[in-house]
């Protein structure tokens, strides 16, 4: 029996067999990066800067000893309660607490006031005891900046004052200081902290303050460095740097913030120990550390490895592996690479194994210290960054795909959360129906998680499904029944029903010639949820919406082209790819034995069905329905493979009226014809009878004209 899958070139569908998903837009959604199609490298990574600048902070040692820790402070206002309140406590104890609170409440009314210019302080100032001096002159002095001198003397004359007549102001006034004079905002800001430290009231936080005005106004990179770290610090939970690039212009460039130091600034950050380590993490250009810094000693050299290799540096990466006392996380990874550079797979697999049993032990903080984006086109742009940890899983599925172990390399692109490339392309091409079977059932508990969010429901989900169509393409429908979703398995049992009606010897032949039409319909019209494949030809996932790489490639290319006559594509040398891959990866038996090219191949297979129907059938406009919904398969898409069932349309049915409109038509009377409706429906035709009926339905009696 002559079928329409058959009309194939063998030669094209071994090579078409060997292709991998890629990620090109079309007019569909975008496709998840590969790593087997992209040899390991599906993403690129990411060094988040200011988790790997907390990492070093938290791991410093001694290097960063000196640098006190500084309490976060209260609001202006509250602040200014505070330090009253406790004054008041200090220098009159004998004072009723009564009296106490309404000369705080009298001061802050005159502070709320005094902030809207509502009154003075030389003329409304409260009346307060002599010992709480230092409040009178520090409003003075703020009063003072308005005047056209512009100068503060009463601040002066506090700072004149014993030590303990000034202890809740000193700091107030040597932070605004500061922020009047900014060119020695460096020397303020030091007086500010050795005051603090030297135990004078810091309620607002001007100690931690005081590092904000250096990175703020500072112009010595060194000590404005020095001053991001030291903040940093002290407010783990806050990104400084930002607050760096965003207020100083010298650290502006949101690229490489350290791109606007002359040479001989950059020499003198290498040459400060904590700065050198600061460079380490936000340059981006590698290659000027190893030309100006390469003398000193560093302790991110995990870094400097991966910017050196991520430099395409191997030597220097190597080199400075070499130099790492301790793995961590992002030394493993490197090394991991390296392997993987020079085929030592084994090795590679090693490393990454240690680098998951490290991954348990050491901070989430420290272990988020890289994320993946994606590296293919447009996906670059949308994909979101994830977690480092599903980078390494994927390189390691990588890794066991070279190796051969395909169930393996199934488990490790499912925990990277590889569910639209790289596993269902290993499971549909590369694990026979008892290994799909195996892996299926030992993640089907993943399935009944109801967190919407997560990734792994959605994936054993499509894994069953996947399992389930692949059973039916082997026509193990037991299998396929038991993995089908609960909305699919109706059609399922609608298909078997008809097929073992349709091939019922004991049955009449237009009974089976009906039954074989619908159960072609079935696969028509629902065979994408029933057989088709996850990933090319048919892209369920997508519902269609991809073809394979070469047919998606050639969309925008004009050497390939798509013969509508033949069925079939002719592709240009780049886009066949035939000869990408290893002999040896050619060698391993592929389970996905759908053409390629055969887009939607589900309808092929109804096609073949509709071939066999019209074998069995006798009744013409039986015939003629059955080649009708045949030829509509391929009408628009190829032609050639619709020709066959025009020829029989009008061979078979010549002396229907169907058959003779075709004959007239030379081709099918598919606008013209009722009938598209039913061929359009999965709904199945019960009998002949219903056959007969469309027929009258399509091509109704004319009324006879009256006699004259």
């Amino acid at each position: 029996m002559q079928k329409i899958s058959y009309l194939l070139c063998p030669a094209a569908i071994i090579a078409a067999s060997l292709l991998t998903p890629v990620s090109v837009q079309a007019c569909a959604p975008l496709m998840q990066d590969a790593y087997v199609q992209n040899k390991g490298n599906a993403y690129y990574p990411v060094l988040k800067k200011n988790t790997a600048l907390k990492y070093f902070i938290e791991t410093s040692g001694s290097m960063l000893k000196d640098i006190p820790v500084y309490k976060d402070g209260a609001e202006t206002l509250k602040a200014e309660e505070l330090d009253f309140s406790a004054a008041l406590k200090k220098y009159c104890p004998k004072m009723p607490e009564t009296e106490q609170k309404k000369l705080v409440a009298a001061y802050l009314d005159f502070c709320r006031k005094f902030k809207e210019r509502k009154v003075t302080a030389k003329r409304d100032f409260p009346v307060i005891p002599a010992e709480l001096e230092e409040f009178r002159l520090y409003h003075l002095g703020r009063e003072e900046l308005d005047a056209p001198a512009k100068k503060p003397f009463s601040w002066d004359k506090l700072l004149s004052l014993p030590p303990a007549r000034r202890h809740f102001k000193t700091t107030w006034v040597l932070y605004l200081k500061g922020n009047l004079d900014k060119a020695n905002i460096h020397v303020h800001a030091a007086e500010v902290r050795k005051a603090v430290d030297a135990g004078f009231a810091d309620t607002p936080g001007f100690g931690w303050g005081s590092w904000k005005q250096e990175m703020k106004y500072g112009t010595d990179p060194v000590k404005v460095i020095r001053a991001t770290v030291a903040a940093q610090r002290n407010a783990m939970d806050q990104d400084m740097v930002e607050f760096l690039r965003y207020y100083n212009p010298k650290f502006t460039s949101s690229e490489n913030m350290l791109s606007q130091l002359n040479e001989q600034e950059y020499r003198q950050i290498l040459a400060d120990p904590i700065c050198r380590e600061f460079a380490v993490i936000y340059e981006q250009e590698i290659k000027k550390i190893l030309t100006h810094g390469i003398i000193y000693k560093y302790q991110c050299v995990d870094i400097l490895a991966f910017r050196a290799w991520n430099s395409g540096l191997i030597e220097e990466a190597e080199s400075f592996i070499s130099m790492q006392q301790k793995p961590t996380l992002l030394s493993l990874y490197v090394e991991s690479e390296i392997a993987r550079y020079y085929g030592h797979m084994d090795l590679a697999a090693r490393k990454l194994r240690q680098w998951l049993k490290m991954a348990e032990k050491v901070t989430p903080e420290s272990n988020q210290m890289l994320i993946r984006r994606g590296s293919q086109g447009a996906s670059a742009h949308f994909t979101i960054p994830e977690d480092w940890k599903s980078e390494i899983y994927g390189v390691l599925g990588y890794t066991m795909v070279l190796k051969r172990d395909f169930m393996e390399a199934a488990r490790f692109f499912y925990e990277s959360g590889q569910g639209e490339s790289d596993l269902p392309y290993i499971a549909e091409r590369f694990l026979s129906l008892e290994q799909l079977i195996e892996f299926t059932e030992s993640i089907s508990k993943d399935a009944g998680i109801k967190d919407k969010e997560a990734v792994k429901p959605y994936m054993a989900k499509m894994m069953k499904h996947l399992t389930a169509r692949r059973a039916f393409r082997e026509g193990k429908f037991d299998i396929a029944k038991k993995y089908m979703p609960e909305e699919y398995k109706g059609y399922l049992d609608q298909y078997l029903k008809f097929l073992a009606a349709g091939r019922d010897e004991k049955r009449d032949r237009n009974e089976r010639g009906i039954a074989l039409y619908n159960a072609a319909k079935i696969l028509r019209y629902k065979g994408m949820e029933l057989c088709g494949t996850e990933t090319g030809p048919d892209n369920f996932r997508y519902n269609g919406n991809y073809a394979d790489i070469n047919i998606r490639l050639s969309w925008t290319c004009k050497n390939c082209r798509y013969d509508r006559y033949l069925g079939s594509w002719e592709f240009c040398q780049q886009h066949n790819k035939f000869e990408e891959w290893k002999p040896g990866f050619n060698a391993v038996r592929n389970y996905l034995t759908v053409p390629a090219y055969q887009r939607w191949h589900y309808r092929y297979l109804a096609a073949d069905l509709a071939l066999e129907a019209g074998n069995i059938a006798q009744d013409p406009e039986l015939l003629g329905l059955i080649n009708l919904f045949g030829g509509e398969i391929f009408r628009q898409r190829s032609p050639r493979e619709a020709d066959i069932f025009y020829k029989r349309l009008v061979n078979q049915s010549r002396k229907t009226k169907l058959g003779k409109k075709a004959d007239d038509y030379r081709w099918f009377p598919y606008d013209d014809v009722p009938l598209r409706k039913e061929i359009h429906r999965i709904d199945p035709i019960k009998s002949l009878d219903d056959v007969k009926q469309l027929m009258k339905e399509a091509f109704p009696e004319k009324p006879a004209k009256p006699r004259k």
